[in-house]
């Protein structure tokens, strides 16, 4: 779902900026241990 609404931006010119801060988030995250 999230990827189809990239697509429908980019198709209309949208571009789309992800922003996330780490600095709240512990040495064991799931997105820091991959």
């Amino acid at each position: 779902m999230f990827l189809k609404l990239i697509k429908k931006c980019h198709e209309k010119g949208i571009r789309v900026v992800l922003d996330y801060s780490f600095n709240h988030t512990g040495k064991d995250f799931g997105l820091l241990t991959m």
